[in-house]
């Protein structure tokens, strides 16, 4: 009897949803809850224009500007954005 190949074995699983854990343990992203690169560019804009408006630096204002976006989905996603509850 043949053992089963590794691609015959990942046919029968089931693909994670958006939101279900990876083979790593990390949440996959749902594509709607990406920004857009407007919102990414913007962004970006916004971080060159506050470090002093230095060049060179563009792909590093891109990636942070994408992490700080998704930082910020990723607060409100789970309850964590927003002011404190003051009752």
């Amino acid at each position: 009897m043949k053992p089963q190949s590794a691609q015959a074995k990942t046919k029968s699983q089931k693909p994670a949803g958006p939101t279900q854990p990876s083979a790593t343990g990390e949440l996959k992203q749902d594509p709607s809850e990406l920004a857009s690169p407007q919102e990414v560019a913007g962004r970006a804009y916004a971080n060159y224009l506050n470090q002093g408006s230095q060049h060179g630096h563009d792909v590093d204002d891109w990636l942070a500007a994408e992490a700080q976006l998704q930082e910020e989905r990723n607060l409100i996603r789970v309850g964590g954005g927003g002011f404190p509850n003051r009752s």
